[in-house]
């Protein structure tokens, strides 16, 4: 890691060979995830920009079905704005993002924002096991930003700042007071940002922190592999609510998306924000109303000790319980608690650019837990957007038309 970290701060950025004018193309990576599918419909609702999703896929179509399934979970209803939208499969492990040479000087002359959100979010591996999609892939992803001469805002997450001391977020620790594997190596990608900063100071670089992401509080979509999400499915499995203290701190995904929109577009605001940025809540709902307004909602949830819990857990386990307990299972005796990190001044400066915090609430969970899968049930078929194979050849004009 220490090895990774000198490496690093020598490096020497790719750049244009001339001076041209920017892009004005959004560049999204990891578009098919949880956040960048929700970053994605952020973008097409609040800027004017063109998108391009890259996508780990095997070809563009198969990218534009990933990005298509992903975002109209998150977003239905912007169907009328993907001609806005380029699906291209990609690899961000490789250099140039595992594009062909001609394709990647196509993108690099049309884009002017990147937006650096694919990573392997996985706390109980190693450092050595996440590098490659941690540390190695914003290094090409800032090579790649810095070829195109353009803005970055990296994707990072509030494990990078350490624990919390008291009320407030912490500083920055160093890589080796970090919990995990997870944390390290994001943090070690926030030091790869900052050192593409210094190599491009005419370009904005801004590192956002996400908190724990609710669903989208309209949809309801929610990250299926969420911890928080697999304990209240486990609780509604075993109509069973264990005692326990501390609270639910969830942020809703497209709020938080909403945000690094918006100050992607606010340069202005750069300098009354602090960087890396907090995106997170501010409150956190005890368990305890958590598990009122389930009751409320007709839910059956017994008053039950976390062992017993465990104990009941197990028992549903050992008769073909389904997969997200099994899931929640490898975890035991953990149970998921958390303090509100988020800071009010922070948000009060996001509200005056157009991103308010939404507070997680009661009716956002009742979203959540009625866009539970139930069935097998197929989705309407859609139009799908568009991939590189559609995309004007090589000295063509680029401009999409808008949505």
């Amino acid at each position: 890691m220490r090895a990774d970290l000198a490496a690093f701060s020598r490096y020497d950025f790719a750049a244009p060979a001339r001076p041209r004018t920017r892009g004005s193309a959004s560049l999204v990576t990891g578009a098919a995830g949880f956040f960048g599918a929700a970053l994605t419909a952020a973008l097409l609702r609040h800027t004017e920009d063109d998108v391009i999703c890259l996508v780990r896929a095997a070809d563009d179509d198969r990218a534009a079905e990933r990005v298509l399934a992903q975002v109209r979970r998150h977003a239905p209803g912007l169907e009328g704005q993907w001609r806005r939208v380029t699906a291209v499969a990609g690899d961000v492990t490789r250099q140039d993002l595992g594009l062909p040479p001609d394709t990647a000087a196509v993108l690099a002359s049309r884009i002017g924002r990147v937006f650096h959100a694919a990573a392997d979010v996985n706390g109980s591996l190693p450092y050595e096991a996440l590098r490659g999609a941690n540390v190695l892939a914003p290094l090409h992803v800032c090579d790649f930003t810095a070829r195109c001469g353009a803005d970055l805002h990296h994707i990072s997450t509030m494990a990078a700042a350490g624990p919390a001391a008291g009320d407030a977020p912490a500083g920055d620790p160093g890589p080796e007071a970090l919990p995990n594997g997870y944390a390290q190596s994001k943090w070690v990608a926030e030091q790869i940002a900052s050192a593409y900063r210094r190599a491009a100071p005419q370009a904005r670089v801004r590192v956002h922190r996400l908190g724990a992401l609710a669903g989208d509080s309209r949809s309801g979509a929610v990250n299926p592999h969420d911890m928080r999400w697999l304990f209240l499915r486990a609780c509604l499995d075993l109509a069973a609510a264990p005692l326990i203290d501390g609270g639910l701190c969830w942020l809703p995904v497209d709020c938080a998306a909403r945000a690094v929109a918006r100050v992607a577009l606010a340069p202005a605001a750069a300098h009354a924000l602090p960087d890396p940025l907090p995106v997170t809540a501010t409150g956190a709902v005890p368990w305890h109303t958590v598990f009122s307004w389930l009751r409320q909602d007709g839910h059956r949830l017994r008053v039950i000790t976390p062992d017993g819990w465990w104990r009941e857990l197990n028992a549903r386990l050992a008769r073909g319980g389904p997969d997200h307990l099994a899931a929640l299972a490898a975890v035991q005796p953990e149970l998921p608690s958390a303090r509100a990190r988020g800071d009010a001044g922070v948000w009060r400066t996001l509200a005056g650019v157009g991103a308010p915090e939404t507070p997680f609430d009661r009716w956002q969970l009742r979203r959540i837990v009625d866009a539970r899968p139930q069935g097998n049930g197929t989705r309407p078929k859609t139009p799908r957007p568009p991939s590189r194979h559609d995309a004007p050849a090589p000295g063509a004009d680029h401009t999409l038309s808008r949505g």
